[in-house]
C-alpha cells in the first residue's frame, strides 16, 4: 500500500487473532525466530492481538518502506509492504532478501517492489479479506479493501 507522509492507517481484523507489527529487532523472539529491522524508525511499533472488528491506527510520518507482519502467523507468510512517500517518489528498497521461508517469498514477490506499489496504491493477494482505511491530516477517510495470501 502507497501512503504519503502523515497519512494514518487504520487496519481493521475480519477474522481470526492478528498483529500489525514492524519487521524490527525489538520483536524476536529466539531461538524460534530473530527479526532484522526492516522500517525506516529507529523504534519499531506493534499493535496488542486483535480479533473480528477490532481495530488499530498508527500514523506514518517518515518516508521510507515499512515491512510489517502478524506475530501469529509470520511463518504462514502474513506479511505487508508499506510504501510512505510524498508526490509519487519512489524510496529506494534497502532491505535485500528476507531470509524467512513464505515471508520472504511475498515481500520478494515483483509485485511488491516499492515502484510498484507507488503506481498500483495498492496491491492485492488472495486468501482473507482485510480492510485498511486511510485517514489523512484532514480526517478525510478512504477505504481500501485488500485480500492477502501466501505465495
Amino acid at each position: 500500500m502507497h501512503v504519503r507522509p502523515g497519512e494514518t492507517v487504520n487496519f481493521t481484523i475480519h477474522n481470526g487473532l492478528h498483529t500489525v507489527t514492524a519487521f524490527h529487532s525489538k520483536f524476536s523472539e529466539p531461538p524460534f525466530f530473530t527479526l532484522p529491522d526492516r522500517v525506516p524508525t529507529s523504534n519499531g511499533f506493534t499493535s496488542p492481538p486483535m480479533s473480528v472488528d477490532d481495530s488499530w491506527l498508527y500514523r506514518f510520518t517518515k518516508q521510507g518502506v515499512y515491512d510489517i507482519l502478524c506475530l501469529p502467523h509470520l511463518e504462514l507468510g502474513m506479511v505487508m509492504r508499506i510504501v510512505v512517500s510524498g508526490d509519487d517518489n519512489v524510496p529506494d528498497d534497502p532491505y535485500g532478501p528476507l531470509p524467512i521461508p513464505n515471508a520472504g517469498a511475498v515481500l520478494g514477490a515483483p509485485e511488491l517492489t516499492p515502484e510498484n506499489i507507488v503506481n498500483e496504491g495498492s496491491v492485492p493477494w488472495a486468501i482473507s479479506r482485510s480492510e485498511i482505511s486511510l485517514c489523512s491530516n484532514d480526517e478525510s477517510t478512504v477505504t481500501r479493501s485488500h485480500d492477502w495470501s501466501s505465495l
